[in-house]
């Protein structure tokens, strides 16, 4: 993998405290310092334990939560003014759009229609263009999700645990059609999971996150042969991990 000094970042973050303040419990420190910086055409995963931060520090970095300590920047895309796109745990689809239209929403310009073609054919969503939310499976909608993350033709991909609650089946299809088009185009990714194989197997480096309030506690190199490792290897690594951390990865 090269270095974040050979591609151009498309982050930095430098945090230095969230605090929630709560109307009826004290003010309590979320986040302490996180400094993170992502380079161009790198996937970067960020696990840690439930209610650490990882969702709050995905919400900083899209810029949906202001209201913290640091500095952050994002580089906007050559051909757009749109710095990062976000995929929730939840598909969050419109329910009175159909398929097309949720995919077609977030762009502010005329979407293409071989572009669009070809996003319904890479996502298999040809046959279900014109359904809508509540007619296709949670699978189905995740897919849409994605597309649509993708018609805004971002340089930073957001997700927050968006294969969770799927089976494995389905995930790991997704997870291979997540990677295909991540690689052809030459995006950034920044993943947070609980699945610890999930981030071992996808990742260029893995973020380890934990303590109160929640910090990086160890980053690791993880190659460039994301999406093509060994089952065997990872099994290794990620037992070593959990030995390593066994409060915070189990």
């Amino acid at each position: 993998m090269q270095t974040a000094g050979a591609n151009k970042v498309r982050l930095t973050l430098k945090l230095r405290q969230k605090i929630f303040h709560g109307l009826a419990s004290a003010a309590k420190a979320v986040l302490g310092e996180v400094d993170l910086s992502v380079s161009e055409n790198e996937f970067v995963a960020i696990t840690g334990p439930s209610g650490c931060g990882k969702t709050t520090l995905l919400n900083i970095i899209a810029g949906l939560d202001t209201d913290y300590q640091g500095q952050r920047l994002l580089q906007k895309g050559d051909t757009d003014d749109i710095a990062c796109a976000y995929v929730f745990q939840n598909p969050s689809l419109l329910a009175w759009r159909s398929v097309e239209e949720n995919i077609r929403l977030v762009s502010h310009r005329q979407t293409d229609e071989a572009e669009l073609e070809q996003l319904l054919s890479n996502f298999g969503l040809q046959d279900i263009r014109h359904q809508y939310p509540n007619q296709i499976s949670l699978g189905m909608a995740r897919r849409v999700s994605l597309a649509r993350a993708f018609n805004t033709k971002v340089p930073l991909l957001l997700m927050d645990e968006p294969f969770v609650s799927l089976d494995e089946h389905s995930a790991q299809h997704l997870r291979e059609l997540l990677l295909e088009q991540v690689k052809q185009r030459a995006i950034s990714v920044i993943f947070v999971t609980h699945n610890l194989h999930e981030a071992i197997y996808m990742a260029d480096r893995l973020i380890i996150m934990g303590g109160t309030p929640a910090t990086i506690i160890e980053e690791l190199v993880l190659g460039d042969d994301r999406g093509n490792r060994q089952e065997q290897g990872i099994q290794q690594f990620k037992s070593a991990l959990i030995a390593r951390y066994p409060t915070i990865l189990l």
